[in-house]
């Protein structure tokens, strides 16, 4: 692939992870046909609105041999304008809206300095490590677009529940035959999914409902290179045997998890035997167990998201600040260890595993009750104040973790 797609195809792929609207952008997957043949036209299309030349001086376009990092097609001098072009360009779709009489404003432009684009781009090229010969953001949208996974899952959980509903009228012995029998034919069912290369749907239960694992799914579905995803069946064993597992309490003879998975399972056991004096400040905050599993997860940057706890989807650096400081973490430092975090050496303390950029932190900290001075320049200039996006993350916060906004702490 050519550097200039590959740059095309990252810029879509901010806009996509970032939410953003820009003015032409129009998601694929709403529009027309699943081929990747068409997809490649749509690309085409972008390069009229998404201007390569104005932040790459080389205008060279050429195949790229190697690309291990950001940095082996772009120098520093053009990411930095990479950066630039993003802010004068890319704008958010969601406005800047404040509560209790602070301004409200139309939209305001994404702002990415040096080091959060390489992030990104990092991010990227864990997805191309699975499938280099592709656009990734054809999949990505394909996901964005919706899959109709929720309909299929809310069906798998209606067709267990009705199972359970036959055993008020048969007898125990007869539910117990039963039961063994539907987990041999869910077990069978397994078994033959992970024999074959189908698309596989991934993903855990908790209390909430579903969790699904669109990182893992969307890896799954890069090794697999197909190319026209209209043609593309769903394979759902493994969430109806997940499903079957959480409700029945039980775990079926066929291992789902991987010894990566259960170290993680231990680790975060682990974690939070460590952490009984946070454990107990969160209860007291009236936050349930699993809303607390939730949090530690947060505190941990999403280190344990493929063990089945709820977790942002795609966070970024700024994201997980603001999970510190809505869920307490700050006030439980201050109020229980006496940290002051007036120095940078003290946001080491912020995350359970991990690390954080303490310099950026402090930054982030400083700025953090500034929202007086929310004048449009402000926002535009000062990139440290760290809730300019503050309704919308709220709300991600009641959709991806299913916390109600009423137990966080407020700015």
């Amino acid at each position: 692939m050519k550097i200039n797609d590959i740059l095309t195809d990252f810029c879509i792929y901010l806009m996509l992870e970032q939410e953003v609207t820009y003015p032409e952008l129009t998601f694929f997957y709403t529009k027309i046909e699943l081929s990747e043949e068409t997809y490649k036209n749509y690309v085409n299309s972008m390069k009229k609105f998404i201007c390569v030349d104005c932040f790459r001086d080389n205008n060279e376009i050429q195949e790229v041999t190697k690309l291990n990092s950001l940095e082996d097609i772009l120098t520093d001098d053009e990411i930095y304008q990479l950066s630039e072009y993003i802010e004068s360009d890319f704008s958010f779709g969601y406005p800047c809206d404040y509560e209790d009489g602070f301004p409200v404003l139309d939209q305001y432009h994404l702002s990415l300095d040096k080091n959060e684009i390489i992030c990104s781009f990092n991010d990227y090229l864990k997805l191309r490590k699975y499938n280099t010969n592709v656009y990734i953001t054809y999949y990505l949208q394909f996901f964005a677009g919706g899959l109709g996974i929720r309909e299929e899952v809310s069906s798998i959980e209606k067709e267990i529940d009705n199972f359970y509903i036959a055993k008020e009228f048969i007898s125990e012995i007869e539910f117990s035959k039963s039961l063994d029998t539907y987990k041999k034919d869910i077990e069978t069912k397994l078994a033959e999914s992970l024999k074959k290369s189908s698309f596989k749907i991934f993903g855990d239960f908790d209390e909430k409902g579903f969790i699904f694992n669109k990182d893992k799914s969307l890896a799954y579905l890069l090794k697999l290179n197909i190319t026209d995803l209209s043609k593309l069946e769903k394979d759902f064993s493994i969430v109806r045997s997940k499903c079957f597992e959480f409700k029945t309490n039980s775990r079926l003879d066929i291992p789902i998890d991987s010894e990566k998975t259960k170290a993680l399972r231990k680790e975060f056991k682990n974690i939070k035997s460590k952490n009984k004096s946070q454990i107990k400040y969160l209860k007291d905050k009236k936050f349930l167990e699993s809303e607390i599993d939730i949090i530690l997860n947060c505190f941990c940057l999403n280190k344990f998201k493929d063990i089945g706890i709820r977790s942002l989807n795609n966070p970024k650096k700024i994201d997980f600040f603001q999970l510190f400081y809505f869920f307490y973490r700050f006030d439980f430092l201050i109020d229980e260890k006496r940290l002051s975090f007036e120095k940078e050496i003290d946001f080491l303390k912020l995350p359970l595993s991990g690390e954080i950029d303490k310099n950026q932190y402090l930054k982030y900290y400083k700025e953090r009750n500034n929202k007086n001075d929310l004048t449009y320049t402000y926002l535009s200039n000062n990139k440290n104040y760290p809730f300019k996006k503050v309704k919308r993350f709220i709300e991600r916060i009641e959709s991806d973790l299913l916390i109600n906004k009423e137990k966080i702490k407020s700015i």
